[in-house]
C-alpha cells in the first residue's frame, strides 16, 4: 500500500501547477487584449471628435454666411486647413431655414442639422443625424 502512495504522491501537486498555470495565462490574455482594444477605442473617439468639430465649424460659417444674407443657399465644399466639410442645401420649411454640415475624417461621419428661425437665426435646434 506505502508502494503505492509514493508512486503518485506527485500527481495532484502537478495537477494542481497546471491547472493554476492555464488559469494565468488566460487572464495574462485576457488583459493583454483588453489593452489592445482600449487603444483602438481611444482612436475612433479622437478620430470622431475631428469629425464632430469639422462639421460644427461648417455650421458656424453657414450660420455667419445666413446672417449676412438671407438668402444665403449652401451647397458649398469647405476646406479648413487640409480637411474638407460640406455645406447641404440650405432649406426654408414655414418660418425657419435648415442647415445640414457633414464632415468625414478616416472613414468617420458627422452629419449635423440645425434649424433656426428665418427672421432672427434665433436656434431652434442643433443635433448630430
Amino acid at each position: 500500500m506505502r508502494l503505492f502512495q509514493k508512486r503518485f504522491s506527485g500527481y495532484v501537486a502537478l495537477t494542481s501547477v497546471i491547472v493554476i498555470s492555464f488559469l494565468v495565462m488566460i487572464i495574462v490574455f485576457a488583459a493583454s487584449f483588453s489593452g489592445f482594444y482600449l487603444r483602438e477605442n481611444i482612436s475612433d473617439d479622437y478620430s470622431k471628435a475631428i469629425t464632430r468639430e469639422l462639421s460644427e465649424a461648417c455650421a458656424h460659417l453657414a450660420l455667419l454666411k445666413l446672417s449676412q444674407n438671407k438668402n444665403y443657399l449652401g451647397d458649398e465644399t469647405i476646406n479648413v486647413n487640409s480637411d474638407v466639410c460640406l455645406i447641404r442645401p440650405v432649406q426654408s420649411v414655414g418660418g425657419t431655414k435648415e442647415i445640414k454640415t457633414s464632415a468625414n475624417w478616416q472613414g468617420l461621419y458627422t452629419n449635423l442639422k440645425i434649424i433656426v428661425f428665418s427672421t432672427t437665426l434665433e436656434l431652434i435646434s442643433w443635433e448630430e443625424e
